[in-house]
């Protein structure tokens, strides 16, 4: 379960409404170094957390549909199970981040130069992604053809 705290600071400086959205969780964050984020299980759905620095954060399970995660610094953060369908993902940072058993369906993956197709191969589906590269989608074809399976019935259909 979220630690209450990070949960209730995210939320507030995520707010669509906001100008500088995510800026006070961000100094937070610079403030707090060493103290792990714990969002485990927490319901982010449709929140902006555009630019945030999530970097190492324990997101396992989260819900984090239709999020905007644009910019967003999820370098080295724990993913597994999370639920990110139809999220915007562009030119976030996720080089090492686990997305194992992670829902993916119809994510957005535009500028995102550090992701790996060796990252991927245990999500639970890639179902309508874009933006991710045909070099990863030919990788993902060879280590987890389960996963592009509906590319192929996209283009014969």
């Amino acid at each position: 379960m979220a630690k209450e705290e990070h949960f209730y600071r995210l939320w507030l400086s995520s707010q669509w409404e906001k100008k500088n959205k995510n800026e006070e969780w961000n100094q937070w964050r610079r403030e707090h170094l060493e103290e792990e984020i714990d969002l485990r299980q927490a319901n982010l759905l449709g929140r902006d957390l555009s630019g945030a620095n999530l970097q190492g954060a324990d997101l396992e399970e989260a819900v984090l549909s239709g999020v905007s995660l644009v910019e967003a610094d999820l370098r080295g953060a724990n993913l597994k199970r999370a639920h990110l369908q139809s999220a915007d993902l562009s030119k976030a940072k996720v080089k090492g981040a686990v997305f194992e058993g992670a829902a993916l369906t119809d994510t957005l993956w535009h500028g995102v130069e550090d992701v790996t197709a060796e990252q991927l191969k245990e999500a639970k589906d890639l179902e309508g992604a874009q933006g991710l590269s045909e070099k990863i989608w030919q990788e993902l074809e060879e280590i987890a053809p389960h996963l592009v399976s509906w590319r192929k019935k996209e283009v014969s259909g």
